[in-house]
């Protein structure tokens, strides 16, 4: 749907207190199994403040795969020249969003906020850089019970459910921007709905009001959310309004309403084209349809115009009987003191010859025999197309059950490779297999069923071809709630882990014995961290500092000496002496060689020239070689600054995104984290898969670490730090 065309607002109320004018607009409509209210507090109060809402269904059945896109933006300190800039992030988001239908919501909403970093880059570049430290935004989708959201900036974001209030948003709020290159929305957020939770957006100021009135407890308590509910909340605190200004986007989902597309379909209306032929096509011929008023075939609407004629017979004479017939062995008074009148009962007596007279009389007219063949002629059409939709279902039948057979066939192939030891082969095979089988399930064809129990057959045996382990309850090592502290990354160094936030000084300490934990002050917020030796841990403050740990000690502090003032580091590792810095955006890698009493370290590039660049790396690690994680799902191997081999990650499930990489001289393997599929992967460094783990309860992944020994990985979640023994 075209940006704000089907919005209509009501304003509330409008009055003037010191020349401000307080308005409030509303908006309000179902949309599927959800009801939507929009609303824009003081939108002319400050000039230099600009703040908007945009909503967009799909527009076609593709695009319904990815559900609903709702964004909401503000802007601080607004130029004139920006005032459309919020609608075009936004055009950008909803372009990219429903680009491709068959990838996941996550993953949509994923590249489409890559997208958007991309736009806002480019601004920046162009010079156009207001924006930036004013800009709020939140992107939220939602497809049946699932949403996905980003956030940057002040706005807010609440989940309400039964009465309580979630703050949703509050493990992205400390999201560090990077600058080279720019990528303003980072991480995302996943979850699923239950029938009547609300979501709610809103502005700093606006929270601010809401919270101080206590309006988000008595939206989340309202049994059920109207319109006119709404009004009357708002209206008592009009006054109190004053020259608050922003906006607040309230979702609510309802129990009891059916999606908008089913309430269509049973009406056989609003559809298009193609949804209108394969809603018609699958719709059981019945002569209850034929004579119904639903307009479920074309030509009914013309049917219900045919005139039957009206048959006039004439009217039959009555007579009285005059005595009541005696029955036999009945009393005659009992049936008096039953029924006091009976004997005044008349019965028709019908004049034969009359009837007779009448019907010798009575011709078929003209018309009747035109609406009786236009009948015949309906009827027989309805029969032929259900003979041949019968065909066309016999035939579509008998194509899946040949499809099936070629697919067990192929199943056949992979087996007989497992036969032979080459288990790569069968694995390939069997995804080959298992690919071909998604659409006949996603259709809903014939022999569906059949289909399903097929790819959940593939599925387990690719499983343990794949060494996926799925883990439903992982242990719990540590949990962060109630600490006011929201990590966003970690590291070990022999017994300790370190959690730290890029937005903050402190460092949370954890031993691994006790499982109790104390916070550091450092007076530099960290940015990236590695450890050196069994004990000794460095972190890296941007643009040029580092600290050199042990256990809770602050040992000294170094400065780099900038190779290039343009370098931006986004990883960090080390090898014995030397530290070396992760440059993706120049594809660079500088090595550091630490000496303790100097202040100042100096660097230079480690890569040797015309090699390979680590142009938009993801992570690096090292063991003797450097290990670099890339964006395509390949790990390149470099040794002495060249470039030796690269590694394709082929396994199931296929990699989408992974978001880091980890080795060190004494473990034999790599470990790769992919928080979009909840899992961490395990393989030798030939690319061999050796384990992998999985679990529903990985849905927040942010970072990991490995012991020492290599027998335990801790593995950040939001606020838990998950362990799994390997």
């Amino acid at each position: 749907m075209p940006l704000h065309s089907f919005l209509t607002f009501l304003f509330l109320k409008e009055k003037t207190y010191n020349k401000i004018v307080i308005a409030i607009r509303l908006y309000s409509q179902f949309v599927g199994n959800m009801q939507v209210f929009e609303f824009h507090f003081n939108p002319k109060a400050k000039e230099d403040k600009i703040f908007d809402s945009f909503l967009f269904e799909p527009e076609n059945i593709l695009e319904r795969e990815l559900g609903s896109l709702y964004l909401v933006g503000e802007i601080n300190n607004i130029l004139p020249q920006n005032f459309q800039f919020l609608e075009r992030i936004s055009l950008q988001i909803k372009k990219e969003y429903y680009k491709v239908s068959e990838r996941s919501t996550e993953l949509a909403l994923r590249e489409s906020l890559r997208k958007a970093n991309e736009f806002l880059s480019d601004e920046s570049q162009k010079g156009n850089i207001n924006w930036l430290g004013n800009l709020s935004f939140v992107a939220l989708s939602i497809k049946d019970s699932t949403f996905n959201f980003a956030t940057v900036g002040n706005l807010k974001t609440f989940l309400l459910r039964e009465g309580e209030i979630f703050d949703i948003g509050k493990n992205l709020e400390f999201q560090e921007i990077e600058p080279y290159p720019l990528k303003i929305f980072g991480n995302t957020v996943s979850g699923k709905l239950a029938p009547e939770d609300r979501i709610i957006v809103l502005s700093k100021d606006i929270f601010e009001f809401f919270s101080d009135q206590n309006l988000i407890d008595e939206i989340a308590k309202l049994e059920k959310i109207e319109e006119k509910k709404l009004k009357n909340l708002l209206k008592n605190k009009e006054n109190l309004l004053g020259e608050t200004s922003g906006i607040c986007l309230l979702i609510d989902l309802k129990k009891e309403l059916k999606p908008q597309t089913m309430q269509k379909k049973e009406r056989g209306l609003g559809l298009s084209p193609t949804e209108r032929h394969i809603f018609e096509k699958i719709i059981p011929f019945s002569f209850s349809g034929v004579f119904s008023k639903r307009p479920r075939l074309k030509f009914t609407k013309h049917f219900f115009k045919i005139k039957f004629p009206v048959l006039k017979l004439p009217r039959l004479s009555l007579a009285r009987i005059s005595k009541i017939p005696k029955l036999p062995k009945l009393k005659l008074e009992l049936f008096k003191k039953i029924l006091p009148r009976f004997e005044k009962i008349s019965i028709p007596k019908i004049r034969i010859g009359s009837v007779e007279k009448t019907a010798r009389t009575f011709k078929i007219s003209e018309r009747l025999k035109k609406n009786l063949i236009i009948i015949s002629v309906l009827i027989l059409i309805l029969l032929l197309g259900n003979f041949v939709f019968s065909l066309q279902k016999e035939k579509e039948i008998k194509n899946a059950q040949a499809f099936l057979k070629v697919l067990k066939s192929e199943m056949l192939l992979a087996e007989g490779a497992l036969i032979l030891d080459d288990e790569k082969k069968a694995s390939n095979l069997y995804q080959q297999t298992w690919q071909k089988i998604l659409p006949q399930i996603k259709v809903g064809g014939a022999l569906e069923k059949e289909f399903s129990e097929l790819k959940e057959e593939i599925e387990g045996k690719l499983f343990s071809l794949n060494k996926l382990e799925k883990i439903s309850g992982p242990e719990t090592f540590f949990n962060f709630e109630g600490l006011k502290f929201i990590p966003q990354k970690m590291i070990i160094a022999g017994q300790k882990l370190y959690f730290f936030v890029p937005t903050s000084t402190s460092i949370y300490q954890i031993s691994i014995e006790e499982k109790t934990g104390n916070f550091i002050e450092t007076g530099n917020k960290m940015s990236l961290a590695a450890p050196i030796g069994n004990t000794k841990t460095l972190f890296y403050s941007r643009p040029n500092t580092l600290s050199f740990f042990q256990d809770t000690n602050s040992l000294q502090f170094f400065a780099l000496k900038q190779v290039n003032p343009d370098f931006y580091f986004n990883d960090f590792s080390t090898y014995k002496s030397n530290l070396y810095f992760l440059d993706s955006k120049k594809g660079e890698i500088i090595r550091y060689l630490l000496r303790e009493g100097e202040g100042e370290l100096s660097g230079d590039s480690w890569l040797s020239s015309n090699q390979k660049r680590p142009i938009e790396a993801v992570s690096m690690s090292i063991d003797g070689s450097i290990w670099i994680l890339n964006n395509e799902n390949t790990v390149d191997r470099f040794h002495s600054g060249q470039y030796q081999e690269s590694l394709v990650l082929d396994f199931f499930p296929h990699p989408k995104e992974f978001s880091k990489i980890l080795t060190s001289p004494t473990l034999p393997y790599l470990y790769l984290l992919e928080p979009i599929q909840n899992r961490i992967v395990v393989l030798d460094k030939t690319g061999r898969i050796i384990k992998q783990f999985q679990s529903e309860k990985f849905d927040n992944l942010k970072d990991f670490a490995i012991s020492e020994d290599g027998k335990t990985i801790y593995l950040l979640n939001g606020l838990k730090v998950y362990q799994v023994k390997f």
